[in-house]
């Protein structure tokens, strides 16, 4: 299940560049530790499928907003996994196997979420 309605990716230059694109609007994803872990799964998704059928070789990882933080705990996860020792099943082997990207960018990272 993923929770990020709008997941893109799209060829963009002749020379077979890509961008992956994950909305992470703060009214897209409910606010629970197991909805973050689910996003580190849903971004491994689109990372998979970069290198695997597009064929790219460096990902960049790029977030702005709320979406540099959880950019910079994905690449956290997939250096040094914590997360899958408290989840179960399918979700803690895909969080003890996060693919690493090759550089990260953030953009306007703020530390945490808004207060609702």
């Amino acid at each position: 299940m993923s929770i990020f309605p709008n997941i893109i990716a799209a060829r963009y230059s002749p020379r077979a560049d890509w961008a992956f694109s994950v909305g992470t609007r703060a009214t897209a994803a409910p606010k629970t530790n197991s909805s973050s872990s689910i996003a580190l799964v849903d971004i491994a998704v689109g990372m998979r499928w970069l290198r695997d059928v597009a064929g790219v070789e460096t990902i960049v990882l790029l977030g702005n907003s709320g979406g540099g933080s959880l950019m910079a705990a994905y690449q956290a996860e997939a250096i040094k996994p914590t997360l899958a020792e408290t989840a179960s099943g399918p979700l803690r082997e895909a969080l003890a196997a996060l693919p690493q990207g090759q550089l990260y960018i953030s953009l306007n990272a703020h530390p945490g979420r808004r207060k609702c």
